[in-house]
């Protein structure tokens, strides 16, 4: 007489499967940790683009609204307007949505660190009263 065989799995299909689930997972793992990585690294690109355009469009605008506004300096004469390789210096309207309107002396320069980082634009406003 034969004997039927046993429903069920033997050790070694065991085995097999659950490396296979295993690998499996490892690769899904993988995969998301490389997406979550490439959504980060893309939202800190956008979020460094969107700086350096507002901070362009705000210079454009400044320079835009740049008055010709007679220097108060003894020994500059002409209008308020000053540069250097590193500094600016005009009149312009401020915007009222900055809390600060009217005519201000408006500095751009560069601030250079001293552990020799990038150097970092800086804008400086004087208000400068009635003219």
């Amino acid at each position: 007489m034969i004997r039927a065989r046993q429903a069920g799995f033997t050790l070694l299909e065991m085995l097999v499967a659950l490396m296979v689930l295993a690998l499996l997972v490892s690769l899904v793992y993988g995969m998301v940790r490389i997406g979550a990585h490439s959504w980060e690294s893309g939202a800190a690109q956008i979020e460094a683009s969107d700086a350096m355009r507002i901070g362009w469009t705000f210079l454009q605008r400044s320079l835009n609204n740049a008055k010709a506004v007679p220097s108060k300096q003894e020994d500059q004469a002409g209008v308020h307007f000053f540069g250097t390789s590193e500094r600016l210096e005009f009149v312009a309207d401020m915007p009222a949505y900055l809390g600060a309107g009217g005519l201000h002396a408006l500095g751009l320069g560069l601030e250079r660190d001293p552990q020799g980082a990038l150097p970092q634009l800086v804008l400086q406003r004087i208000p400068l009263g009635d003219y």
